[in-house]
């Protein structure tokens, strides 16, 4: 063999090794690049107070891409670096194990924060859960195909998995694109009417549901409390999933849901990788996501409250109302 020939071998077995290495990379990398884009996908469909558009979008999906595809490359390289057959093989199982999991955050999301989401934008996260689910189903069926028959992939096959996931990323990004916040209607002006009208008193207790209340009641430890029950009405309250503290007190004052009157959390977390005043209202749950997926940190207690509660209209109506120590309303920026 020549000296020619020599170096050209060489050059080829080192042609094909950076393939090989290449390969590998980008089978590890893209699973968790995918999943990035699906988290922050997920995080404009909790918060549409955000707007949609070109840079925040493409800053929180550069953002989360980026962490999750490192964090799946620290785990899958140790087993296909260098191997690009074992890379080829595991790249369609990492691809469904990952649309699977998207699936399945998006249906217990929205299922969980039914209450806490306008209808319209409920109603796309449920869509793109569905079609998530499809396209696992989808590569579950193409990758379990190829192992059983134990044959490569072919380009068809290939082609037919980088739509699936290029199909995943789009119906995520354009659900949410989709949704247009609802057109406020102004309310007609209201009056009350002249009338005697007998005095009310509302009690608030937190936690203090009538398991409770009723047996310490009727041992006599809580004699006015036992004097309403007895001289009274009541009844069990249902309440709302997931109890959160502010959210459910302001939906108490003002009669609406929280995402009608806003206060839908405890904290706001800043997101400057986003935009310099982009905050995070609501946050998947699960995962300790607040400890690694939030690096601007919480903000204090001071959210605003979009709507009225109820003394304040009963003053506006011409009915004196005072209001005591009432959860989270000077923190949700409603005046006593």
């Amino acid at each position: 063999m020549s000296r020619q020939q020599r170096e050209e071998g060489v050059r080829g077995a080192g042609r094909l090794l950076s393939l090989a290495r290449l390969t590998s990379v980008g089978s590890a990398l893209l699973p968790g690049g995918i999943a990035g884009v699906q988290l922050a996908g997920l995080l404009f469909f909790l918060n549409p107070h955000w707007p949609f558009e070109p840079v925040p979008v493409a800053s929180a999906t550069w953002f989360y891409a980026t962490l999750l595809a490192s964090l799946c490359a620290i785990v899958l390289l140790p087993f296909t670096w260098g191997r690009p057959q074992r890379a080829r093989r595991a790249l369609p199982w990492a691809l469904f194990a990952v649309f699977l999991a998207s699936g399945l955050v998006f249906w217990v999301h929205a299922s969980t924060f039914s209450y806490y989401l306008p209808a319209g934008i409920n109603r796309r996260l449920i869509k793109a859960a569905f079609w998530l689910t499809m396209a696992a189903v989808a590569t579950f069926y193409t990758a379990l195909l190829h192992s059983l028959q134990r044959r490569p992939y072919s380009r068809r096959s290939t082609g037919l998995l980088m739509v699936v996931s290029a199909l995943a990323v789009y119906v995520v990004l354009e659900r949410r694109e989709a949704f247009r916040p609802p057109v406020e209607i102004t309310p007609r002006p209201s009056s009350a009417a002249p009338i005697v009208r007998p005095n009310l008193l509302v009690v608030g207790l937190a936690s203090g549901s009538l398991d409770v209340v009723l047996p310490l009641a009727e041992q006599g430890l809580l004699p006015f409390f036992g004097s309403l029950l007895r001289d009274g009405a009541y009844g069990r309250l249902t309440t709302i999933e997931p109890t959160r503290e502010l959210p459910l007190w302001n939906s108490l004052a003002t009669g609406k849901y929280p995402y009608q009157h806003g206060v839908v959390a405890a904290h706001r977390y800043r997101a400057p990788f986003v935009s310099p005043d982009a905050e995070f209202h609501l946050t998947p749950l699960g995962l300790g996501f607040e400890h690694w997926g939030l690096p601007g940190g919480a903000l204090s207690r001071s959210f605003s409250s979009r709507s009225l509660p109820a003394w304040t209209i009963c003053e506006r109506l011409g009915m004196p109302a005072a209001v005591l120590g009432w959860p989270g309303v000077a923190d949700a920026g409603i005046a006593p």
